[in-house]
C-alpha cells in the first residue's frame, strides 16, 4: 500500500533479505528492535512507535519489558494472519492494515485483486482434473528434521493450496490443521509414488536431497519425482516466505503450473523453482 516508511523497527532482520529493506536498515530508516522472540525496549521507546504488530498473542502484562512499553503508552496489536488455514484467508489480513494505516479502499481493492487470481487458478486446475480424475498428481512434501518428518495436516493451509491446486496429497482427509510428525516408515509408502516432492528445506538441487538420508535413494521412483523448492533471497532464506502470505494467488498459481504445466505454457514461476 506504498506506506513502508511507517515501519520504525523491525525483529530478525536478516529475514528481510530484499535489496530495499537492506538499505533501510543501511540507512537507519529501520531499526532491528530484537530476535529470537527478546525484544530491547529501551530501543524501542527510543522509535517511540505506536503501536508493535506482534505474532504472539499471548503477551504477559507481567513482563518488565511490556509493562514499561504498554505505561509508555504503546499499543500491542496481535497480527495473527498465521493461524488462518486458507491462504485467502491469511491475505485477507491486509484490511487490517488498511484500517490501521487509513488505507481501507485500497485494502480492499488489493484482496479482491488477489481472490479473484486464485480463484481463477483454481478453476483452471479444477476444470482439468473433472475432466480426467484419473491423472490427478501425487504430491509429497518435506524433509526429516531431527529424525522427525513434518508434513501439512490435511485442513492446513498448505492443504487447502493442494486441493486448489487439483493434487492428491496423501493426508487431505486429515483434520488436523498443524503439521503432523512422523516416522520415516510412514512417509516411505507415499513418498515412493508421489509424482512431485515440494518444500524441501533449504536444498537447492536434486542431489543434495538424497544426500540428506541414504534411504531415500533407494526410493522406486527416485529417479523420476519431480522436485520442487521455493527460491531463496541472496541471504539464503525463503522467498516465499518474505511475501507468499500477501500473494497467495501467485503462489496457487506456480502449483497449477508445476502439476499441470500442460496448461500454464505462458505462465511463470513467481516463487518456486524446480531442483535439478
Amino acid at each position: 500500500m506504498g506506506e513502508s516508511a511507517k515501519i520504525k523497527g523491525v525483529t530478525e532482520s536478516s529475514f528481510l533479505a530484499e535489496e530495499f529493506w537492506q538499505k533501510q536498515f543501511n540507512d537507519k530508516k529501520i531499526v532491528e528492535i530484537g530476535k529470537n522472540g527478546v525484544f530491547n525496549a529501551e530501543l524501542i521507546l527510543k522509535i517511540n512507535p505506536q503501536i508493535i504488530l506482534t505474532s504472539n498473542f499471548d503477551l504477559s502484562a507481567t513482563d518488565k519489558n511490556v509493562a514499561n512499553l504498554i505505561q509508555a503508552g504503546v499499543q500491542f496489536v496481535p497480527n495473527l494472519e498465521w493461524l488462518e488455514n486458507h491462504p485467502l484467508g491469511r491475505a485477507e489480513w491486509i484490511k487490517v492494515f488498511g484500517y490501521l494505516l487509513g488505507k481501507e479502499k485500497e485494502a480492499n481493492e488489493i484482496f479482491e485483486k488477489i481472490e479473484k487470481n486464485y480463484l481463477k487458478y483454481k478453476e483452471i486446475a479444477h476444470k482439468k482434473i473433472t475432466e480426467n480424475p484419473t491423472k490427478k498428481p501425487s504430491v509429497m512434501m518435506g524433509l526429516p528434521y531431527q529424525g522427525v518428518w513434518y508434513v501439512a495436516g490435511g485442513q492446513s493451509f498448505m492443504g487447502q493450496f493442494l486441493r486448489d491446486a487439483g493434487a492428491s496429497y496423501h493426508w487431505e482427509n486429515d483434520t488436523q490443521t498443524a503439521s503432523l510428525a512422523l516416522n520415516f516408515e510412514k512417509i516411505y509408502e507415499p513418498l515412493s509414488k508421489a509424482d512431485f516432492w515440494i518444500n524441501v528445506g533449504m536444498m537447492t538441487d536434486r542431489k543434495s536431497v538424497f544426500d540428506s538420508d541414504l534411504r531415500l535413494s533407494k526410493l522406486p521412483n527416485a529417479s523420476k519425482i519431480q522436485i520442487f523448492n521455493p527460491k531463496q533471497n541472496p541471504k539464503g532464506g525463503s522467498v516465499y516466505l518474505t511475501r507468499g502470505v500477501i500473494e497467495p494467488d501467485k503462489v496457487l498459481k506456480d502449483f497449477v503450473k508445476m502439476f499441470h504445466p500442460e496448461l500454464t505454457k505462458d505462465l511463470e514461476f513467481t516463487y518456486y523453482k524446480e531442483l535439478r
